[in-house]
């Protein structure tokens, strides 16, 4: 039986100035200056970024086009807080990209990226909570 790759897509050295699609194209195992899947890695990106959006996770109507966008600009002024998205995104399109064989490891990576969406929303609405409150107007 052949042995799966991994999924691991966010290193030590992956930042939130870092390129969306250079993150992306190195968790699916891709060299950065190949570009000749670029067109259907950005397309599968763009869709799971829609997905975080609609978890309110994300500038709307953000896209990728190129190597020219970054994470923290998606991210916006909670990049911080929202870095799991990383892993969310690059686990999504290498499910989608390039899936392992083995049926017990697409579950797996299918339901850690499930897992890390559900909590990318959940985050999302802990932050917006802060951002809505006046921890000042505490009872006095």
């Amino acid at each position: 039986m052949p042995d799966e790759t991994p999924i691991v897509p966010v290193t030590d050295t992956t930042t939130l100035s870092e390129s969306i699609l250079i993150t992306v194209k190195r968790a699916c195992d891709i060299e950065d200056d190949d570009d000749a899947f670029d067109s259907d890695i950005i397309r599968s990106i763009n869709s799971y970024l829609q997905i975080l959006w609609m978890q309110n996770v994300g500038v709307s109507g953000f896209k990728v086009t190129n190597e020219d966008q970054t994470w923290a600009e998606f991210l916006g002024p909670h990049a911080y807080d929202l870095q799991m998205a990383v892993s969310y995104i690059c686990k999504k399109v290498r499910l989608a990209f390039d899936p392992p064989s083995n049926s017990s490891l697409y579950n797996a990576y299918k339901e850690q990226a499930d897992e890390l969406c559900w909590y990318l929303g959940v985050e999302s609405d802990i932050l917006e909570g802060y951002e809505g409150s006046d921890i000042s107007d505490e009872d006095d």
